[in-house]
């Protein structure tokens, strides 16, 4: 179980975040539907916020969504500081990172 904060409050959510340095290779889809290799709304707009004054920062916002209706999302938004990337096409991120999966909520 990992802890998050949310308006000051922790919330406890299923899982655990994987260690910085821990990823594993995992496949995701860009908006132009080409591969993307190593959502939520609210973290969506925080985080565009948050790497607006990054440099060399690369925010990637992962979702079930199809590319398209992120890119709308992000448009009507204004939310120009992320990445987005789908897992529609496949299940190995849902896979290699199991606590982020609607499956095992």
């Amino acid at each position: 179980m990992s802890q998050v904060t949310l308006g000051g409050n922790p919330i406890d959510v299923a899982g655990t975040f994987p260690a910085a340095g821990a990823a594993t290779d995992f496949t995701l889809v860009g908006k132009n539907l080409g591969n993307l290799t190593p959502t939520c709304a609210t973290s969506t707009r925080k985080f565009n916020v948050a790497a607006a004054g990054l440099d060399n920062t690369v925010v990637v916002v992962v979702s079930g969504d199809l590319p398209f209706a992120a890119t709308r999302f992000c448009t009507a938004e204004g939310i120009e500081n992320v990445v987005t990337a789908s897992t529609f096409r496949g299940h190995d991120f849902a896979k290699a990172y199991a606590s982020m999966s609607r499956a095992d909520r």
